[in-house]
Protein backbone atom coordinates (compact mmCIF):
# COMPACT_ATOMS: atom_id res chain seq x y z
CA UNK A 1 0.00 0.00 0.00
CA UNK A 2 1.49 3.32 -1.13
CA UNK A 3 1.12 5.98 1.60
CA UNK A 4 3.05 8.68 -0.24
CA UNK A 5 1.77 12.05 -1.41
CA UNK A 6 -0.22 12.19 -4.65
CA UNK A 7 -1.80 14.86 -6.81
CA UNK A 8 -5.34 14.45 -8.05
CA UNK A 9 -7.98 16.52 -9.82
CA UNK A 10 -11.59 16.54 -8.68
CA UNK A 11 -14.74 18.54 -9.36
CA UNK A 12 -17.26 19.60 -6.76
CA UNK A 13 -20.04 22.14 -6.34
CA UNK A 14 -20.18 24.58 -3.43
CA UNK A 15 -22.69 27.19 -2.37
CA UNK A 16 -21.22 30.48 -1.23
CA UNK A 17 -22.98 33.49 0.22
CA UNK A 18 -21.70 36.94 -0.65
CA UNK A 19 -20.97 39.16 2.41
CA UNK A 20 -23.85 41.44 1.42
CA UNK A 21 -26.37 38.62 1.49
CA UNK A 22 -24.97 37.22 4.75
CA UNK A 23 -25.66 40.52 6.51
CA UNK A 24 -29.14 40.84 4.97
CA UNK A 25 -30.04 37.33 6.15
CA UNK A 26 -28.58 38.04 9.59
CA UNK A 27 -30.64 41.22 10.01
CA UNK A 28 -33.82 39.58 8.76
CA UNK A 29 -33.69 36.90 11.46
CA UNK A 30 -33.06 39.29 14.37
CA UNK A 31 -35.81 40.33 16.75
CA UNK A 32 -36.26 44.00 17.68
CA UNK A 33 -33.93 43.86 20.71
CA UNK A 34 -31.18 42.10 18.76
CA UNK A 35 -31.55 44.60 15.92
CA UNK A 36 -30.99 47.51 18.30
CA UNK A 37 -27.83 45.84 19.58
CA UNK A 38 -26.60 45.07 16.07
CA UNK A 39 -27.07 48.68 14.95
CA UNK A 40 -25.28 49.95 18.06
CA UNK A 41 -22.30 47.69 17.33
CA UNK A 42 -22.20 48.76 13.67
CA UNK A 43 -22.17 52.41 14.73
CA UNK A 44 -19.15 51.70 16.92
CA UNK A 45 -17.03 50.68 13.92
CA UNK A 46 -18.64 52.68 11.10
CA UNK A 47 -18.63 56.50 11.41
CA UNK A 48 -20.91 56.88 8.38
CA UNK A 49 -23.92 55.43 10.23
CA UNK A 50 -25.86 58.09 12.10
CA UNK A 51 -28.93 58.14 14.31
CA UNK A 52 -31.60 60.56 13.10
CA UNK A 53 -32.22 63.69 15.16
CA UNK A 54 -36.00 64.00 15.07
CA UNK A 55 -38.34 61.52 16.68
CA UNK A 56 -41.96 61.12 15.66
CA UNK A 57 -43.70 58.18 17.26
CA UNK A 58 -46.44 56.92 14.99
CA UNK A 59 -48.07 53.90 13.46
CA UNK A 60 -48.14 53.58 9.70
CA UNK A 61 -50.64 51.82 7.48
CA UNK A 62 -49.29 49.74 4.64
CA UNK A 63 -51.44 48.77 1.71
CA UNK A 64 -50.56 46.12 -0.87
CA UNK A 65 -49.33 48.88 -3.19
CA UNK A 66 -46.94 50.11 -0.51
CA UNK A 67 -45.50 46.65 -0.09
CA UNK A 68 -44.96 46.15 -3.80
CA UNK A 69 -43.34 49.55 -4.39
CA UNK A 70 -39.57 49.78 -4.00
CA UNK A 71 -39.72 52.94 -1.85
CA UNK A 72 -42.17 55.24 -0.11
CA UNK A 73 -42.06 58.85 1.00
CA UNK A 74 -40.85 57.97 4.49
CA UNK A 75 -38.15 55.54 3.54
CA UNK A 76 -36.06 56.64 0.61
CA UNK A 77 -33.80 53.61 0.53
CA UNK A 78 -36.34 50.79 0.81
CA UNK A 79 -35.08 49.08 -2.32
CA UNK A 80 -36.02 45.48 -2.94
CA UNK A 81 -33.30 42.95 -2.19
CA UNK A 82 -33.48 39.76 -4.20
CA UNK A 83 -33.56 37.16 -1.46
CA UNK A 84 -33.48 34.34 -4.00
CA UNK A 85 -29.92 35.39 -4.87
CA UNK A 86 -28.71 34.25 -1.47
CA UNK A 87 -27.33 31.11 -3.09
CA UNK A 88 -25.51 32.97 -5.88
CA UNK A 89 -21.80 33.55 -5.60
CA UNK A 90 -21.17 36.18 -8.29
CA UNK A 91 -21.65 39.76 -7.18
CA UNK A 92 -18.71 41.24 -9.06
CA UNK A 93 -20.84 43.36 -11.40
CA UNK A 94 -22.86 44.77 -8.53
CA UNK A 95 -19.75 45.55 -6.53
CA UNK A 96 -18.23 47.43 -9.47
CA UNK A 97 -21.10 49.94 -9.35
CA UNK A 98 -20.07 51.26 -5.94
CA UNK A 99 -17.41 53.53 -7.42
CA UNK A 100 -20.02 56.05 -8.60
CA UNK A 101 -23.14 55.06 -6.67
CA UNK A 102 -22.31 56.28 -3.12
CA UNK A 103 -21.95 59.97 -3.95
CA UNK A 104 -25.40 60.14 -5.50
CA UNK A 105 -27.50 58.30 -2.95
CA UNK A 106 -29.13 59.75 0.14
CA UNK A 107 -30.16 56.72 2.11
CA UNK A 108 -32.25 57.25 5.21
CA UNK A 109 -34.26 54.90 7.37
CA UNK A 110 -36.91 56.87 9.20
CA UNK A 111 -37.52 54.63 12.17
CA UNK A 112 -37.81 56.01 15.70
CA UNK A 113 -34.92 57.29 17.76
CA UNK A 114 -33.30 54.55 19.84
CA UNK A 115 -32.78 56.85 22.80
CA UNK A 116 -36.29 58.29 23.05
CA UNK A 117 -39.13 56.14 24.43
CA UNK A 118 -42.58 56.35 22.90
CA UNK A 119 -45.20 57.10 25.59
CA UNK A 120 -48.10 56.46 23.22
CA UNK A 121 -47.32 52.88 22.34
CA UNK A 122 -49.83 50.67 24.12
CA UNK A 123 -49.29 46.97 23.76
CA UNK A 124 -48.70 43.91 25.83
CA UNK A 125 -45.11 43.69 27.05
CA UNK A 126 -44.70 40.12 28.17
CA UNK A 127 -41.51 39.11 29.97
CA UNK A 128 -40.81 35.42 29.54
CA UNK A 129 -40.67 33.73 32.91
CA UNK A 130 -37.22 32.21 32.72
CA UNK A 131 -33.95 32.58 34.56
CA UNK A 132 -32.63 36.12 34.79
CA UNK A 133 -28.95 36.94 34.50
CA UNK A 134 -28.78 37.40 38.27
CA UNK A 135 -30.28 33.93 38.81
CA UNK A 136 -27.66 32.33 36.57
CA UNK A 137 -24.82 34.15 38.32
CA UNK A 138 -26.14 33.29 41.78
CA UNK A 139 -26.22 29.62 40.80
CA UNK A 140 -22.52 29.84 39.94
CA UNK A 141 -21.83 31.65 43.22
CA UNK A 142 -23.25 28.71 45.18
CA UNK A 143 -20.34 26.54 44.07
CA UNK A 144 -17.63 29.01 45.12
CA UNK A 145 -15.65 28.12 48.24
CA UNK A 146 -15.31 31.61 49.74
CA UNK A 147 -15.77 33.08 53.20
CA UNK A 148 -18.97 34.79 54.33
CA UNK A 149 -17.86 38.36 53.59
CA UNK A 150 -16.75 37.55 50.05
CA UNK A 151 -19.98 35.66 49.44
CA UNK A 152 -22.09 38.57 50.76
CA UNK A 153 -20.19 41.12 48.68
CA UNK A 154 -20.44 38.98 45.52
CA UNK A 155 -24.17 38.50 46.12
CA UNK A 156 -24.56 42.28 46.47
CA UNK A 157 -22.58 42.91 43.27
CA UNK A 158 -24.70 40.46 41.28
CA UNK A 159 -27.90 42.19 42.39
CA UNK A 160 -26.36 45.55 41.44
CA UNK A 161 -25.72 44.65 37.78
CA UNK A 162 -27.71 46.50 35.15
CA UNK A 163 -29.44 44.74 32.25
CA UNK A 164 -26.23 44.73 30.20
CA UNK A 165 -24.16 43.16 32.96
CA UNK A 166 -22.31 46.31 34.08
CA UNK A 167 -21.77 47.75 37.56
CA UNK A 168 -22.79 51.24 36.50
CA UNK A 169 -23.58 54.20 38.76
CA UNK A 170 -24.63 57.61 37.49
CA UNK A 171 -24.80 60.21 40.25
CA UNK A 172 -27.07 62.40 38.10
CA UNK A 173 -29.78 59.76 38.28
CA UNK A 174 -29.83 59.95 42.09
CA UNK A 175 -29.21 63.63 42.77
CA UNK A 176 -32.90 64.36 43.46
CA UNK A 177 -33.36 61.46 45.86
CA UNK A 178 -33.62 62.23 49.61
CA UNK A 179 -30.56 61.53 51.74
CA UNK A 180 -32.12 58.49 53.40
CA UNK A 181 -32.51 56.84 50.00
CA UNK A 182 -28.81 57.27 49.33
CA UNK A 183 -27.69 55.91 52.69
CA UNK A 184 -25.20 53.04 52.62
CA UNK A 185 -26.23 49.55 53.75
CA UNK A 186 -25.79 49.08 57.53
CA UNK A 187 -23.57 46.00 57.16
CA UNK A 188 -19.92 47.17 56.76
CA UNK A 189 -18.99 44.71 53.97
CA UNK A 190 -22.05 45.73 51.93
CA UNK A 191 -21.39 49.43 52.58
CA UNK A 192 -17.86 49.00 51.26
CA UNK A 193 -19.21 47.16 48.21
CA UNK A 194 -21.69 49.95 47.48
CA UNK A 195 -18.92 52.55 47.82
CA UNK A 196 -16.81 50.67 45.27
CA UNK A 197 -19.72 50.73 42.82
CA UNK A 198 -20.29 54.46 43.36
CA UNK A 199 -16.57 55.15 42.92
CA UNK A 200 -16.54 53.26 39.63
CA UNK A 201 -14.01 50.70 40.82
CA UNK A 202 -11.82 49.67 43.73
CA UNK A 203 -9.76 52.24 45.62
CA UNK A 204 -6.96 51.85 48.15
CA UNK A 205 -9.61 51.86 50.88
CA UNK A 206 -11.60 49.00 49.37
CA UNK A 207 -11.44 45.89 51.65
CA UNK A 208 -9.69 42.83 50.19
CA UNK A 209 -12.89 40.79 50.59
CA UNK A 210 -14.75 43.17 48.25
CA UNK A 211 -11.97 43.05 45.66
CA UNK A 212 -11.96 39.26 45.84
CA UNK A 213 -15.74 39.24 45.39
CA UNK A 214 -15.35 41.38 42.26
CA UNK A 215 -12.76 38.98 40.86
CA UNK A 216 -15.02 36.01 41.61
CA UNK A 217 -17.91 37.67 39.74
CA UNK A 218 -15.73 38.46 36.73
CA UNK A 219 -14.71 34.80 36.46
CA UNK A 220 -18.33 33.78 35.95
CA UNK A 221 -20.09 33.28 32.63
CA UNK A 222 -20.91 35.17 30.52
CA UNK A 223 -17.54 36.83 30.04
CA UNK A 224 -17.59 40.58 30.58
CA UNK A 225 -20.07 40.82 33.47
CA UNK A 226 -18.97 42.88 36.45
CA UNK A 227 -17.21 45.59 34.44
CA UNK A 228 -17.56 49.23 35.45
CA UNK A 229 -17.42 50.57 31.89
CA UNK A 230 -17.35 49.49 28.27
CA UNK A 231 -13.55 49.32 28.07
CA UNK A 232 -13.35 46.95 31.04
CA UNK A 233 -16.17 44.83 29.64
CA UNK A 234 -14.42 44.39 26.30
CA UNK A 235 -11.09 43.60 27.99
CA UNK A 236 -12.71 40.99 30.25
CA UNK A 237 -14.17 39.29 27.18
CA UNK A 238 -10.90 39.47 25.26
CA UNK A 239 -9.01 37.81 28.13
CA UNK A 240 -11.25 34.74 27.77
CA UNK A 241 -10.43 34.30 24.05
CA UNK A 242 -7.24 32.31 23.58
CA UNK A 243 -6.91 33.37 19.94
CA UNK A 244 -7.52 37.09 20.58
CA UNK A 245 -4.74 39.16 19.01
CA UNK A 246 -2.29 40.75 21.51
CA UNK A 247 -2.24 43.88 19.33
CA UNK A 248 -6.04 44.12 19.41
CA UNK A 249 -5.87 43.73 23.19
CA UNK A 250 -3.32 46.54 23.38
CA UNK A 251 -5.63 48.79 21.34
CA UNK A 252 -8.42 48.25 23.86
CA UNK A 253 -6.17 48.52 26.88
CA UNK A 254 -3.98 51.49 25.99
CA UNK A 255 -5.58 53.27 23.04
CA UNK A 256 -9.29 52.92 23.71
CA UNK A 257 -10.09 56.61 23.24
CA UNK A 258 -8.40 56.64 19.83
CA UNK A 259 -10.32 53.48 18.94
CA UNK A 260 -13.64 55.08 19.86
CA UNK A 261 -12.76 58.11 17.75
CA UNK A 262 -11.78 55.78 14.87
CA UNK A 263 -8.32 57.34 14.66
CA UNK A 264 -6.79 54.26 13.11
CA UNK A 265 -3.92 56.18 11.54
CA UNK A 266 -2.72 57.38 14.94
CA UNK A 267 -3.07 53.89 16.41
CA UNK A 268 -1.07 52.47 13.49
CA UNK A 269 1.70 55.00 14.04
CA UNK A 270 1.92 54.19 17.77
CA UNK A 271 1.93 50.41 17.20
CA UNK A 272 4.25 50.73 14.19
CA UNK A 273 1.93 48.84 11.88
CA UNK A 274 -0.12 49.88 8.85
CA UNK A 275 -3.57 51.42 9.07
CA UNK A 276 -4.91 48.45 7.09
CA UNK A 277 -3.60 46.11 9.79
CA UNK A 278 -5.36 48.16 12.46
CA UNK A 279 -8.63 47.92 10.52
CA UNK A 280 -8.09 44.18 10.18
CA UNK A 281 -7.61 43.84 13.96
CA UNK A 282 -10.85 45.73 14.55
CA UNK A 283 -12.82 43.67 12.04
CA UNK A 284 -11.41 40.24 12.91
CA UNK A 285 -10.98 40.50 16.68
CA UNK A 286 -12.66 43.44 18.38
CA UNK A 287 -15.99 43.04 16.57
CA UNK A 288 -16.23 39.52 18.06
CA UNK A 289 -16.87 41.17 21.43
CA UNK A 290 -20.28 42.36 22.56
CA UNK A 291 -21.35 45.68 24.03
CA UNK A 292 -23.88 43.95 26.26
CA UNK A 293 -22.33 40.87 27.92
CA UNK A 294 -25.45 40.45 30.06
CA UNK A 295 -27.40 39.35 26.99
CA UNK A 296 -25.04 36.47 26.23
CA UNK A 297 -26.55 34.13 28.80
CA UNK A 298 -30.22 33.36 29.15
CA UNK A 299 -31.34 35.98 26.63
CA UNK A 300 -33.78 33.56 25.05
CA UNK A 301 -35.32 33.05 28.49
CA UNK A 302 -35.91 36.58 29.63
CA UNK A 303 -36.02 39.00 26.71
CA UNK A 304 -39.11 41.18 26.40
CA UNK A 305 -41.65 40.02 23.86
CA UNK A 306 -42.00 43.29 21.98
CA UNK A 307 -44.52 43.40 19.11
CA UNK A 308 -43.31 45.02 15.92
CA UNK A 309 -46.74 44.92 14.26
CA UNK A 310 -50.38 45.00 15.24
CA UNK A 311 -53.53 43.76 13.54
CA UNK A 312 -56.56 46.00 14.06
CA UNK A 313 -59.82 46.96 12.40
CA UNK A 314 -59.38 49.93 10.07
CA UNK A 315 -61.90 52.68 9.38
CA UNK A 316 -63.66 50.44 6.85
CA UNK A 317 -64.16 47.65 9.38
CA UNK A 318 -61.54 45.36 7.79
CA UNK A 319 -58.50 43.94 9.54
CA UNK A 320 -55.24 45.62 8.59
CA UNK A 321 -51.58 45.17 9.55
CA UNK A 322 -49.85 48.17 11.10
CA UNK A 323 -46.16 48.55 11.72
CA UNK A 324 -45.34 49.72 15.23
CA UNK A 325 -42.49 52.23 14.89
CA UNK A 326 -41.36 52.21 18.48
CA UNK A 327 -38.12 50.30 18.85
CA UNK A 328 -36.00 50.26 15.72
CA UNK A 329 -33.58 53.22 15.69
CA UNK A 330 -33.74 55.43 12.64
CA UNK A 331 -30.43 55.31 10.84
CA UNK A 332 -29.03 57.17 7.90
CA UNK A 333 -25.83 57.51 5.93
CA UNK A 334 -23.75 60.54 6.92
CA UNK A 335 -24.08 63.34 4.39
CA UNK A 336 -20.83 64.89 5.64
CA UNK A 337 -18.74 61.92 4.58
CA UNK A 338 -20.50 61.77 1.22
CA UNK A 339 -19.47 65.34 0.53
CA UNK A 340 -15.89 64.50 1.53
CA UNK A 341 -15.68 62.17 -1.48
CA UNK A 342 -15.96 65.24 -3.71
CA UNK A 343 -12.94 66.86 -2.06
CA UNK A 344 -10.11 66.77 -4.59
CA UNK A 345 -7.53 67.13 -1.82
CA UNK A 346 -8.61 63.89 -0.13
CA UNK A 347 -6.09 61.10 -0.50
CA UNK A 348 -6.85 57.99 -2.51
CA UNK A 349 -6.59 55.85 0.63
CA UNK A 350 -9.06 58.04 2.53
CA UNK A 351 -11.50 57.92 -0.38
CA UNK A 352 -11.21 54.14 -0.51
CA UNK A 353 -11.90 53.92 3.23
CA UNK A 354 -14.99 56.17 2.98
CA UNK A 355 -16.31 54.19 0.02
CA UNK A 356 -15.91 50.94 1.95
CA UNK A 357 -17.75 52.33 4.97
CA UNK A 358 -20.34 53.93 2.72
CA UNK A 359 -21.05 50.61 1.07
CA UNK A 360 -21.43 48.94 4.48
CA UNK A 361 -23.69 51.74 5.78
CA UNK A 362 -25.86 51.68 2.68
CA UNK A 363 -26.19 47.92 2.92
CA UNK A 364 -27.27 48.19 6.56
CA UNK A 365 -29.92 50.80 5.71
CA UNK A 366 -31.22 48.66 2.85
CA UNK A 367 -31.24 45.50 4.97
CA UNK A 368 -33.18 47.13 7.82
CA UNK A 369 -35.73 48.46 5.34
CA UNK A 370 -35.99 45.11 3.57
CA UNK A 371 -36.48 43.38 6.91
CA UNK A 372 -39.46 45.61 7.61
CA UNK A 373 -40.95 45.12 4.14
CA UNK A 374 -40.51 41.34 4.24
CA UNK A 375 -42.13 41.07 7.68
CA UNK A 376 -45.10 43.12 6.51
CA UNK A 377 -45.56 41.08 3.36
CA UNK A 378 -45.44 37.85 5.36
CA UNK A 379 -47.86 39.17 8.00
CA UNK A 380 -50.33 40.35 5.35
CA UNK A 381 -50.40 36.85 3.84
CA UNK A 382 -50.86 35.36 7.33
CA UNK A 383 -53.76 37.74 7.91
CA UNK A 384 -55.33 36.67 4.64
CA UNK A 385 -54.83 32.95 5.30
CA UNK A 386 -55.81 33.03 8.98
CA UNK A 387 -58.65 35.57 8.83
CA UNK A 388 -60.87 33.23 10.86
CA UNK A 389 -58.44 33.48 13.76
CA UNK A 390 -58.61 37.28 13.82
CA UNK A 391 -62.40 37.27 13.48
CA UNK A 392 -63.31 34.38 15.79
CA UNK A 393 -60.35 33.55 18.01
CA UNK A 394 -57.53 31.02 18.63
CA UNK A 395 -59.74 28.00 18.09
CA UNK A 396 -60.07 28.81 14.39
CA UNK A 397 -56.53 28.50 13.09
CA UNK A 398 -56.32 26.80 9.70
CA UNK A 399 -53.53 24.53 8.49
CA UNK A 400 -50.70 26.71 7.21
CA UNK A 401 -47.09 25.91 6.39
CA UNK A 402 -44.12 28.07 5.45
CA UNK A 403 -44.33 26.94 1.83
CA UNK A 404 -47.87 28.34 1.51
CA UNK A 405 -46.73 31.84 2.46
CA UNK A 406 -43.52 31.54 0.43
CA UNK A 407 -45.49 30.63 -2.71
CA UNK A 408 -47.88 33.54 -2.19
CA UNK A 409 -45.07 36.10 -1.90
CA UNK A 410 -42.59 34.44 -4.24
CA UNK A 411 -39.71 33.90 -1.82
CA UNK A 412 -37.96 30.88 -0.31
CA UNK A 413 -39.53 29.14 2.74
CA UNK A 414 -36.29 29.70 4.68
CA UNK A 415 -36.81 33.44 4.24
CA UNK A 416 -40.33 33.12 5.66
CA UNK A 417 -38.90 31.20 8.60
CA UNK A 418 -36.36 33.95 9.33
CA UNK A 419 -39.04 36.64 9.02
CA UNK A 420 -41.36 34.92 11.52
CA UNK A 421 -39.05 33.47 14.15
CA UNK A 422 -38.83 35.77 17.18
CA UNK A 423 -41.15 38.41 15.65
CA UNK A 424 -44.35 39.29 17.54
CA UNK A 425 -47.67 40.84 16.54
CA UNK A 426 -50.30 42.33 18.85
CA UNK A 427 -53.81 40.98 18.24
CA UNK A 428 -57.11 41.38 20.04
CA UNK A 429 -56.50 37.91 21.48
CA UNK A 430 -53.08 38.77 22.90
CA UNK A 431 -49.47 38.77 21.81
CA UNK A 432 -48.61 36.17 19.16
CA UNK A 433 -45.31 35.10 17.66
CA UNK A 434 -45.64 34.96 13.89
CA UNK A 435 -44.51 31.33 13.76
CA UNK A 436 -47.49 30.40 15.98
CA UNK A 437 -49.80 31.00 13.01
CA UNK A 438 -48.24 28.02 11.23
CA UNK A 439 -49.59 24.56 11.87
CA UNK A 440 -49.57 21.27 9.99
CA UNK A 441 -52.83 19.79 8.79
CA UNK A 442 -54.66 16.68 9.94
CA UNK A 443 -56.73 14.70 7.43
CA UNK A 444 -60.23 13.79 8.64
CA UNK A 445 -62.34 10.79 7.71
CA UNK A 446 -64.46 12.87 5.32
CA UNK A 447 -61.40 14.01 3.36
CA UNK A 448 -61.26 17.54 4.80
CA UNK A 449 -58.30 18.92 6.73
CA UNK A 450 -58.03 20.81 10.00
CA UNK A 451 -55.13 22.49 11.77
CA UNK A 452 -53.09 20.26 14.07
CA UNK A 453 -53.06 23.13 16.56
CA UNK A 454 -56.85 23.28 16.48
CA UNK A 455 -57.03 19.54 17.12
CA UNK A 456 -54.61 19.80 20.06
CA UNK A 457 -56.58 22.68 21.58
CA UNK A 458 -59.80 20.66 21.31
CA UNK A 459 -58.16 17.67 23.04
CA UNK A 460 -56.73 19.95 25.72
CA UNK A 461 -60.18 21.50 26.39
CA UNK A 462 -61.81 18.09 26.78
CA UNK A 463 -59.15 16.83 29.18
CA UNK A 464 -59.26 20.05 31.22
CA UNK A 465 -63.01 19.62 31.74
CA UNK A 466 -63.03 15.89 32.43
CA UNK A 467 -64.13 14.26 35.68
CA UNK A 468 -60.87 13.64 37.53
CA UNK A 469 -62.35 10.48 39.09
CA UNK A 470 -63.23 9.15 35.63
CA UNK A 471 -60.74 10.62 33.13
CA UNK A 472 -61.47 10.36 29.43
CA UNK A 473 -59.90 7.51 27.48
CA UNK A 474 -58.44 8.20 24.04
CA UNK A 475 -61.43 6.52 22.38
CA UNK A 476 -63.85 8.62 24.43
CA UNK A 477 -62.00 11.75 23.32
CA UNK A 478 -62.36 10.59 19.70
CA UNK A 479 -66.13 10.25 20.20
CA UNK A 480 -66.48 13.68 21.85
CA UNK A 481 -64.40 15.32 19.11
CA UNK A 482 -66.69 13.78 16.51
CA UNK A 483 -69.59 15.62 18.14
CA UNK A 484 -67.64 18.83 17.43
CA UNK A 485 -67.19 17.80 13.78
CA UNK A 486 -63.53 16.99 14.39
CA UNK A 487 -62.79 13.54 12.98
CA UNK A 488 -59.57 12.04 14.35
CA UNK A 489 -58.26 8.52 14.64
CA UNK A 490 -57.56 7.18 18.13
CA UNK A 491 -53.82 6.85 17.39
CA UNK A 492 -53.77 10.54 16.34
CA UNK A 493 -55.39 11.55 19.63
CA UNK A 494 -52.82 9.49 21.51
CA UNK A 495 -49.95 11.08 19.58
CA UNK A 496 -51.14 14.64 20.25
CA UNK A 497 -51.81 13.84 23.89
CA UNK A 498 -48.24 12.60 24.29
CA UNK A 499 -46.86 15.68 22.50
CA UNK A 500 -48.68 17.89 24.99
CA UNK A 501 -47.24 15.92 27.91
CA UNK A 502 -50.62 14.53 29.07
CA UNK A 503 -50.62 11.10 30.72
CA UNK A 504 -52.97 8.27 29.66
CA UNK A 505 -56.32 8.07 31.45
CA UNK A 506 -55.26 5.21 33.73
CA UNK A 507 -52.38 7.30 35.10
CA UNK A 508 -54.42 10.53 35.30
CA UNK A 509 -56.93 8.65 37.45
CA UNK A 510 -54.21 7.68 39.95
CA UNK A 511 -52.92 11.26 40.03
Amino acid sequence: MNLGMHQSVSMKMEQKLAPQMIQSVKILQTNSVELEQLISQEMLINPLIEIGEEYIAEERDFSEDDLNSPKDEDYEADREVDWEREFMDDYSEEEKQWEDKPQEQDNYYDGPDLAVPDPDLVFERTPVRGKLLSDLLLEQLKFEDVDADVFAAAHYLINSLDDDGYLSFNAEDFKDLPAEKMALPPKPILAATELMIRNGGPTEDTPPAVIEALEVLRDFDPAGVGAFNLREGLLLQAERLSDFSPLAFEILENHFDLFLELKYAEIAKILEITEAEVKSLVQEDITRLTLSPGFLMGEKDYFMKIPEMTVELDENGAFAVRLLEGHTPKIRVSETYKQLLKDKNLSREDKRYIREKLQAADLLVQSVGQRRATMLRVMNVILQKQINFFEKGPGHLKPLILQDVADEIGIHPSTVNRATNGKFVQTQFGLMELKDFFSSSVSQDDGTEISAELAKNAIKDLIAGEDKAKPLSDQKIVDLLAERDVQLARRTVAKYREQMGVFPSRIRKKL
